[in-house]
C-alpha cells in the first residue's frame, strides 16, 4: 500500500502566517523612542531597581517618574546586550508573529476556514506594519488576543479558564499601560454574559437578562483589577495612563499619534478601513448569527 502524506492544512496556513509575518517584520530598527526603551532597561539591570526619578532629562533631572514599562525596557536591553541588533529584531518578528499567529487561532475556534483565518492575519500584519518596532506597545495586540482567548475558553465551558486573567493582567500592567484595555474587554464580556440570547440566536428578539450569570466574570475581573497594584509604583503605577488625559500630559497626547482619532483619509488607513467593512458585511450576511460579545 503506497503512503501518501496527509495535508494538514490549518498547520500549512499557520507555518505560511508565521514565514509571512516574520519577512515583513525583518527590518532595520527605525524609531529613536528604541534607544530610550533601551536605556532605561539598562539603567534597571545596572541599578537594580525601577527609577522613580528621571535619571536622563538635564531639565527634568530628579523629576518624579514611573517608568511603566519597566518590564518590557528589561527585557529589550537584555535582547541587546546579548544580541546586539539581531535581538531587536528577533523581538520584533517574535511578537508579530505571535499576535498574527493567536488572531488565527481565534478564527480557527470560530470555526473560519483556515485560508480565510490566514487571509485575516495578514490583513492584521498590514495594518500593523507601521508598528512593527522593537518597543514594549508591539506586546498590545499580543495581551489583547490572549484575552479574547480566555474568554473563548470561558464561554465554550472551560470556566476555570477565566482565571488566568489574573496573571495575564498581572504581566500586561508591567510590560504595557494598554492594561486598561483588559478590563474594558472584561466588562465588555461580563454585559454578553448577562444577556441570555434566544435560541434563534442575536438576530431574534425575546433576550432576557439574568445578572446572576456574570458574576464569576465580575468577580475574577476583581481579583485580576487588584492583581495589578503588583507593580512597582503600586496604585501610582495603575492609574498613571489616566494621566495622558489630564493636565499637562493630556495637552501633550494632542499630538502623538497613537492617541489621535483614526484618519481614514490617509492611505495607511486603507487597511483597517476595508478591515471594518468587511467585517461588518461578514456579519450581516453570516448563516450564523453573531454572539453579542463578538457584536461588542
Amino acid at each position: 500500500m503506497k503512503w501518501r502524506p496527509k495535508l494538514d492544512l490549518p498547520l500549512l496556513a499557520g507555518m505560511a502566517l508565521a514565514g509571512v509575518v516574520i519577512c515583513v517584520s525583518c527590518h532595520p530598527e527605525g524609531d529613536p523612542d528604541v534607544w530610550w526603551h533601551l536605556a532605561t532597561g539598562r539603567w534597571i539591570l545596572e541599578h537594580r531597581q525601577v527609577p522613580k526619578t528621571d535619571p536622563f532629562s538635564y531639565s527634568a533631572a530628579g523629576a518624579p517618574w514611573i517608568a511603566h514599562e519597566w518590564a518590557a525596557e528589561v527585557l529589550l536591553y537584555w535582547l541587546y546586550r546579548n544580541f546586539g541588533l539581531y535581538g531587536l529584531s528577533l523581538y520584533r518578528q517574535l511578537v508579530a508573529a505571535a499576535g498574527a499567529l493567536l488572531l488565527y487561532a481565534v478564527c480557527l475556534r470560530r470555526a473560519v476556514h483556515p485560508i480565510l483565518a490566514a487571509a485575516a492575519g495578514v490583513a492584521f500584519v498590514a495594518t500593523l506594519a507601521p508598528t512593527f518596532n522593537a518597543r514594549p506597545q508591539l506586546l498590545l495586540p499580543v495581551f489583547t488576543l490572549a484575552a479574547l482567548h480566555i474568554f473563548l475558553s470561558h464561554r465554550q465551558g472551560r470556566h476555570h479558564t477565566l482565571w488566568w486573567l489574573v496573571p495575564l493582567a498581572i504581566l500586561w500592567v508591567n510590560f504595557h499601560g494598554g492594561f486598561v484595555l483588559l478590563f474594558v474587554l472584561t466588562a465588555l464580556y461580563a454585559v454578553s454574559v448577562a444577556f441570555v440570547p434566544p435560541a434563534d440566536g442575536l438576530r431574534a428578539g425575546g433576550w432576557s437578562l439574568s445578572p446572576a450569570r456574570a458574576l464569576p466574570v465580575v468577580a475574577v475581573g476583581t481579583v485580576a483589577a487588584l492583581a495589578t497594584l503588583l507593580n512597582p509604583n503600586g496604585l501610582h503605577g495603575v492609574l498613571y495612563p489616566f494621566t495622558y488625559f489630564t493636565g499637562d500630559l493630556g495637552e501633550t497626547t494632542r499630538y502623538v499619534n497613537e492617541f489621535l482619532s483614526p484618519n481614514f483619509s490617509h492611505a495607511n488607513m486603507t487597511v483597517p478601513l476595508l478591515l471594518i467593512v468587511g467585517l461588518a458585511i461578514c456579519l450581516a450576511v453570516s448563516p450564523k448569527a453573531p454572539d453579542l460579545f463578538e457584536v461588542l
